[in-house]
This record gives C-alpha cells, structure tokens and sequence, in this order.
C-alpha cells in the first residue's frame, strides 16, 4: 500500500508558480510515485517507478515509459535514478503498474488522485481503433 512522504524531503516543492509534488512509497512493492497538482488541484503529470520500470505522463506529452539505468551508481547512493525512455512506449509493463494503482484505489475510497491515475492508465490499456497507444 502506497503512503505519503513528508513534503519536506522533496525539493524545491514549493515554487510559486510551480505544480505541487507529492510522493508516494510502497516499499513491499519497491515502488513510488510522484504526482504534480496544479494550482487548479488536478493531476499536471505522475512519474511512476516500479522496481527498474517507470512510466510517466503528462497531459501535453501523454505516456513515455522507460528503464532505470543501472549504470548511474544510484543503487549505491542517495542519487535519484536515471532512467531511459524507451523510444515507443513498452505497453506491456502497463498491467504491473495498473494493478498496483488498483488496489490502492480499493483500499482507500476516498483518494481521486489515484483514481485519476487509474483512468489514465486504463486508457493506455486499450489500443483505439487504429492500434495507436490512447493519451
């Protein structure tokens, strides 16, 4: 289950001007997310790292995934991973996250940031008509 860090460990978090950053950890599943919230309080972009897998949105962009570099030495430190997006997003490490945004929405009814984040990857689990990846 996912659970909020402190706001304080997270830099410059307060920029006027600036979405908001959260973080979420769950640590049983090696797993965080980061969402901003714009000054409107909606979802402006998640990143979301699942072990060396990430997949992060923003409304502009849409869905971009990639992979932890393993070479950066951030396994050894206190350094924020590097990753690498793939050139075509990698749908098939979709489900993983998906289910993991799923049981947190079912476990806690009352958090429209996770439900948001849901429907987001509900959308890029369904392929429209022309095979094309949904944003």
């Amino acid at each position: 289950m996912f659970n909020e860090i402190d706001a304080q460990f997270l830099k410059n978090n307060r920029t006027p001007g600036e979405p908001e950053k959260r973080w979420f950890r769950d640590a049983e599943q090696e797993s965080d997310l980061f969402v901003w919230i714009d000054s409107s309080g909606q979802v402006a972009r998640f990143q979301f790292w699942l072990k060396e897998y990430l997949i992060e949105w923003d409304e502009e962009h849409g869905l971009k995934t990639g992979l932890l570099d393993r070479e950066t030495g951030s396994f050894s430190s206190i350094q924020t991973p590097v990753f690498n997006y793939h050139l075509k997003p990698q749908t098939d490490i979709i489900p993983s996250f998906y289910n993991l945004i799923k049981e947190q929405v079912s476990t806690q009814k009352e958090q429209p940031l996770f439900r948001h984040i849901l429907a987001v990857l509900d959308k890029t689990r369904r392929p429209d008509s022309e095979g094309k990846l949904n944003r």
